[in-house]
């Protein structure tokens, strides 16, 4: 089966709506939020960057170049009985 890789074109290919050139984000995940905002979380940059799908723009949100520990905690999966803190990103100071 043939394909295409990153923006390279083909005859009857479709090319990416957006990719990561020549290096990789190493992509942990992705959400939409609200009418185009595409959100992706990069393990190797330790960044979130959001793609606009209108505009074809993208910025990094967050980067995680500190000395901190992420944690986010969820209970709101539809299992158990959450209550309103149960989701949170918690920020944690890494000695």
């Amino acid at each position: 089966m043939a394909g295409i890789t990153g923006a390279h074109k083909a005859k009857g290919m479709e090319s990416p709506v957006f990719e990561s050139g020549d290096d990789t984000w190493a992509p942990s995940g992705a959400a939409f939020a609200g009418e185009s905002d595409f959100y992706v979380g990069g393990l190797a940059g330790e960044e979130l960057m959001r793609f606009d799908v209108e505009t074809d723009d993208m910025d990094v949100v967050l980067e995680t170049d500190d000395d901190n520990l992420y944690v986010l905690t969820n209970n709101t999966d539809g299992r158990g009985n959450p209550e309103d803190l149960d989701d949170m990103l918690l920020i944690l100071p890494v000695e």
